[in-house]
């Protein structure tokens, strides 16, 4: 009787960590979608305020994207772009020139619109997808790249054949979607003009290593546990999703910013990116200061000028 009632208390231990160690990988993989807000509603209701036409489509595999496309007339934000440009003598793009951009973790794809307002403005199309496991794209899980690689590569050739898209574009992408980024650009050069990567991680096993950390070293002690979940269940291991890895691959002009006080992922991650990639590559690298991990856009010193002249200048003369 004793060894019935000392097992009962391991089993529901047992189950317990099994519960949290699922509920760990579903964080992971299958972030809450998150809403439209209204600041997304102003734009979709009124684009051509923003100097924008925006449409809306869906890539053979169902991925969901909007395609935003420069008005004559800009709106403030482009207004004020293009007045910076302008004292930088940067001239707008004369030929047909696109960026995909590419949202973080917990985003979805209009998140990215105050953004492509901007590019629009200098002249360029942007794509905006909504990434597996976000939005209203139907895949329900996200592997920070392992499926998304091949997914956006379709999807570029699938806007190509549909809406004239040139055979390279520029590439942007915040957090989770610099990570891709970067990894698109290491696996396909040839199909990019440059890649622009803010407050992405080097290492997703290092991100998640020290998250659990920060919180406790007993939730720290279950991170082999949730990555042997995430390789079994999703066939997904963060070992391989290596942003600085696929750096060493990267040819094209690589962009890169991050918060000098993000606490999620720091600056170094951003300084390990720079250092991986070849000697050749050209770089620029930005730590913008009180900066954290979500707001390097807001606290950047003119950085939508930076880096739209950064993608003008990298197009094909």
């Amino acid at each position: 009787m004793k060894r019935r009632y000392f097992t009962i208390p391991l089993i529901l231990a047992a189950l317990v960590l099994l519960i949290f160690i699922q509920s760990a990988s579903n964080r992971i993989t299958s972030p809450d979608r998150a809403r439209l807000r209204d600041r997304h509603y102003e734009i979709l209701a009124a684009p051509a305020e923003h100097g924008m036409e925006i449409t809306s489509h869906n890539a053979p595999d169902g991925t969901p994207y909007l395609l935003c496309q420069g008005l004559p007339a800009t709106g403030e934000k482009g207004l004020t772009l293009r007045g910076q440009l302008q004292q930088r003598q940067v001239p707008l793009a004369s030929d047909p020139a696109a960026i995909l951009l590419l949202h973080g973790h917990g985003s979805r794809r209009e998140s990215q619109l105050a953004i492509a307002e901007r590019f629009c403005a200098a002249g360029f199309t942007c794509l905006l997808p909504d990434l597996p496991g976000h939005g209203q794209h139907p895949a329900p899980t996200a592997t920070f790249g392992k499926r998304e690689v091949p997914l956006l590569l379709h999807l570029l050739a699938h806007a190509r054949a549909e809406h004239q898209i040139p055979e390279k574009v520029g590439l942007f992408g915040l957090s989770q979607g610099g990570a891709i980024a970067l990894q698109l650009a290491a696996a396909d050069p040839q199909q990019f003009t440059a890649v622009a990567s803010l407050s992405s991680f080097a290492h997703l096993k290092k991100v998640m290593t020290t998250t659990a950390e920060r919180k406790s070293p007993a939730l720290a002690a279950l991170v082999p546990a949730v990555q042997l979940n995430l390789r079994l269940q999703h066939r997904f291991d963060p070992k391989e999703i290596s942003p600085a890895r696929a750096a060493q691959k990267i040819s094209i002009p690589t962009f890169l910013a991050h918060g000098a006080k993000d606490s999620f992922v720091p600056a170094t991650h951003a300084q390990t990116i720079s250092n991986s990639l070849p000697a050749n590559t050209p770089r620029s690298l930005h730590i913008v200061p009180q900066a954290t991990h979500g707001n390097v856009l807001l606290l950047g010193h003119e950085i939508y000028a930076d880096l739209t002249e950064f993608f003008l200048l990298s197009e094909p003369s």
